[in-house]
């Protein structure tokens, strides 16, 4: 179960995050400042937050009978993430859509942790 927890966290969310990382690189090179509205408040990371959670809902179709509680429980959450995850995205491409940087970028993070841990609770639900 840990096994398959560090894979899952190495290979979706850390691969995940690597264009983030370019992102970075990118401001190095021009000389502007690091901070969290370069990186987050365009929704992108929302995307991620989308996959994620979506991904979840496949690990959860194997979740034991005996574990159905826990799974509707996960499953609730990880709904509410796409959901608020796409629409959070969908307004940020809209002209009229959120245009606070910070708040994006706050949002989007939160989102994310969120996410993590409803796609990390279903990889181990699995396994149990």
């Amino acid at each position: 179960m840990i096994q398959r927890l560090r894979k899952w966290l190495l290979f979706t969310v850390l691969i995940g995050l690597v264009p983030f990382l370019f992102v970075g690189f990118q401001a190095l090179l021009d000389h502007r400042p690091l901070r969290l509205e370069l990186f987050f408040a365009k929704g992108e990371l929302l995307l991620l937050c989308c996959m994620l959670s979506a991904t979840a809902f496949g690990d959860l179709l194997d979740t034991p009978k005996h574990l159905a509680v826990y799974r509707d429980f996960v499953g609730f959450f990880a709904a509410m993430v796409v959901l608020v995850a796409a629409w959070g995205f969908g307004e940020c491409g809209t002209a009229s859509g959120l245009s606070n940087p910070a708040l994006v970028a706050r949002w989007s993070i939160w989102m994310f942790i969120i996410s993590v841990i409803t796609g990390g609770s279903a990889v181990m639900l699995r396994d149990i």
